[in-house]
């Protein structure tokens, strides 16, 4: 795991796996986030967000509330 200085990630978050977090990454409450995932600089994570398997979010991305992203 990897995740940079510069992202704020909230207390509810759930990490766990080959996760790396870029620069200036936000990730808000309740996001879980699981296995190969690699999030780029400046993306914005908004609450309730899933992210599974091998899923790449490339720089300035925004992934808006309730979305589920990769495999199950």
């Amino acid at each position: 795991m990897s995740i940079s200085s510069t992202a704020k990630i909230a207390k509810t978050a759930i990490i766990e796996g080959e996760v790396t977090i870029g620069e200036n990454v936000i990730i808000e409450d309740y996001v879980v986030i699981k296995g190969n995932v690699i999030i780029q600089d400046g993306s914005y994570i908004y609450n309730h967000v899933t992210i599974r398997g091998n899923t790449h979010i490339g720089k300035n991305n925004t992934i808006f509330p309730n979305a589920v992203l990769g495999t199950m």
